[in-house]
């Protein structure tokens, strides 16, 4: 997920590097977005997992994009946040990343304001992996629990991460547009970066 702040959702493609004159989809529910976006595509890669992202808005003069079930695993190697070219127009824009299929999820915020990188942090197996910039200590301190030794107490910890973001900012999510509603939609660049020499990756064609 990304939250920008002063930015219409309708502006979220070319923040995040849609080909230029990429539009939102009518609105959809959750289960026909890939089918809409991905209908008849036979090549699939490992690396170019594109989003497909839900827009919305996040509360006053905030926008959502939101990725239900990402195609890719969070690889802290070749993840590139979208924060500093989506906060390109001055204010902020915060990545979160928490995948749920795992037994002890990664979890993952960075934010920027201004086109430039403040903080970002990752937690892999109740540990801070990675941290870069000014943390909030809301954030990354013993508060939320990351410590947790489960996946149900890492999932709690970073509820409770969503929201301290969520008081620091003002933003707001429509729960239930996320789950039952329709939304608009549009499938952005990969958030990794594509290999690099020597290392591999793999093709699905489909025929």
């Amino acid at each position: 997920m990304i939250l920008v702040e002063g930015v219409a959702s309708g502006e979220l493609p070319a923040l995040l590097g849609s080909s230029p004159g990429t539009e939102l989809s009518p609105p959809l529910r959750q289960w026909d977005v890939t089918r809409h976006h991905r209908s008849g595509r036979q090549v699939f890669s490992s690396y170019d997992d594109k989003a497909l992202l839900s827009v919305g808005r996040a509360g006053s003069g905030w926008s959502f994009a939101f990725e239900q079930d990402p195609s890719a695993g969070f690889d802290t190697a070749r993840f590139v946040s979208p924060a500093p070219a989506a906060s390109a127009g001055g204010g902020w824009a915060i990545v979160i990343w928490h995948e749920w299929r795992q037994g002890i999820p990664p979890f993952h915020v960075s934010a920027a304001k201004g086109g430039t990188l403040r903080y970002a942090f990752t937690v892999r197996a109740g540990t801070l992996e990675a941290t870069v910039g000014d943390v909030p200590a809301e954030l990354t301190s013993p508060t939320p629990g990351f410590d947790a030794p489960d996946g149900d107490g890492q999932a709690a910890a970073a509820a409770r991460v969503l929201a301290a973001i969520a008081r620091l900012h003002g933003v707001t999510l429509p729960r239930l547009a996320l789950t039952e509603g329709r939304l608009h939609t549009f499938e952005s660049p990969s958030w990794s970066r594509p290999p690099g020499p020597g290392e591999t990756y793999m093709m699905i064609s489909i025929s």
